[in-house]
């Protein structure tokens, strides 16, 4: 191959009209769809790289301006989809902490027979009913339908993994019944749903142990054919103090027929206030008719 020496005097040699950077624009390419997370980083990696071939080109190379909007681009692409991640990674965590984890760790007493955790891990009515046999029971039932439990997901791939293969089993739950959070643990023969039933007015006045803000009143677990299996029996629980004492102020607002609205929460629907009947009046006496002459 033929090489062309530089010139003795220093001068730089003449390689032609300038080229642009491939790089360069590889790199504005990439920054372009920044609403796709990944991509802005990936940008931002060749606008390096092609500023540099650019800057050790001596003038043959071109596609400065690209290359530095496709960093400008890049790294805001990635700075944005860095903090919604860290701001995902952080909901994960207090969500593991308050919600995943104390169910976890109960289901993990009740698999292991330590039943002092189990009950340490509910509040004290259901604690009450949690007896060796009842606890013996349970964890019969799940190691029949699902086998041993084994852990709570970790990290948010894993989260949204198990959601995923248990969302087949969320249902729209009935007309006032208790609210219930939905939470995937694995067992040694899949994922399993965990409904976690808490009871408000057990919870701690100052809210710093985050495992105690969502106190436990009874679990739920439904299998993947569809089977529920309870910690206690909810026949045996005391209402849920989330029904029947709840009322809604409406301002005022009035129905279509201009009658006040009452909203309540509980077993009896919400329904608008009757207006009395108004009392029948007595009708007024009719005047006797006169008698005609020559009558009876």
């Amino acid at each position: 191959m033929t090489s062309f020496p530089a010139p003795a005097d220093g001068r730089d040699f003449d390689w032609g009209p300038q080229r642009t950077s491939i790089l360069a624009i590889l790199a504005l390419v990439f920054a372009l769809p920044c609403f796709i997370p990944g991509v802005g980083f990936i940008a931002s990696l060749l606008a390096v790289f092609a500023l540099v071939g650019i800057a050790s080109s001596k003038g043959r190379v071109g596609g400065t301006g690209l290359a530095i909007a496709a960093l400008v681009l890049g790294l805001i692409s990635t700075a944005f989809w860095g903090a919604i991640g860290y701001g995902a990674w952080q909901v994960s965590n207090q969500f593991s902490s308050f919600a995943t984890a104390p169910a976890a760790n109960l289901l993990a007493a009740v698999e292991k027979g330590d039943n002092a955790a189990a009950r340490a891990g509910v509040v004290d009515y259901t604690a009450a009913l949690l007896t060796d046999e009842q606890l013996a029971s349970v964890k019969k039932q799940l190691n029949d339908k699902l086998g041993a439990y084994q852990s709570a997901p970790k990290g948010l791939i894993e989260l949204f993994s198990s959601y995923g293969e248990i969302a087949h089993l969320m249902k729209q739950p009935p007309p006032n019944s208790e609210p219930e959070i939905p939470i995937p643990l694995r067992f040694e023969k899949g994922a399993a749903l965990v409904m976690i039933a808490i009871d408000p007015e057990k919870q701690p006045k100052d809210g710093k142990d985050l495992s105690k803000i969502l106190p436990i009143r009874n679990l739920k677990i439904v299998t993947s054919d569809g089977t529920e299996i309870f910690l206690v029996d909810p026949k045996l629980l005391p209402k849920s103090s989330w029904n029947g004492n709840i009322q809604i102020d409406t301002g005022g607002k009035m129905t279509e027929k201009g009658v006040p609205l009452k909203i309540k929460t509980g077993d009896t629907p919400a329904e608008p206030e009757t207006p009395a009947a108004p009392e029948p009046t007595t009708p007024a006496a009719t005047p006797a008719e006169p008698k005609k002459p020559g009558g009876n």
